[in-house]
């Protein structure tokens, strides 16, 4: 009996897959790919226009664990945003609850947080261009999945 109950556990925790097969997110989707658009991007109150960075028309949500040095499980994400370099932190994206990501690009001073809710084939949310100057900026983020292709993933 105790192995019985075992078996689905063991599976469930070595399918490859990142945090298990969660609401939204079918099991064989890894890994999965969207593309995105991204809307008009609209300042803070009393803030001048400053985006430098837009996350990627096509983005690849990747199975490989990331370093960040922060307690959350985060995944590699392609590809890079070009301005911001390759010496900041590597792209990546990390489940915050069942049906919702975030996505990170950064050098560490500035970049962009993508922040969406997972429906079906589709995800919709925002983005958040930032600086350590404080400017910030807003943007509306609507995707859907698409094919990935043979590219490697940045990095």
């Amino acid at each position: 009996m105790r192995a019985a109950l075992l078996l689905p556990l063991l599976v469930a925790c070595t399918s490859g897959q990142p945090d298990g097969g969660a609401s939204g997110v079918s099991p064989d989707a890894w890994p999965r790919c969207y593309a995105l658009r991204t809307g008009d991007w609209t300042p803070p109150p009393g803030q001048k226009l400053d985006v430098t960075h837009a996350p990627p028309p096509v983005v690849q949500l990747d199975t490989q664990q990331v370093e960040h040095g922060v307690e959350q499980k985060r995944y590699r994400l392609g590809p890079d945003i070009p301005a911001l370099g390759q010496r900041g932190l590597v792209p990546s994206w990390a489940r915050l609850a069942p049906d919702s990501l975030q996505l990170l690009w950064s050098s560490g001073y500035e970049g962009v947080f993508v922040t969406v809710a997972v429906r079906e084939d589709s995800i919709s949310g925002s983005a958040r261009a930032f600086t350590d100057y404080g400017s910030q900026a807003l943007a509306p983020v609507n995707g859907w999945r698409i094919p990935c292709s043979q590219e490697p993933s940045s990095r």
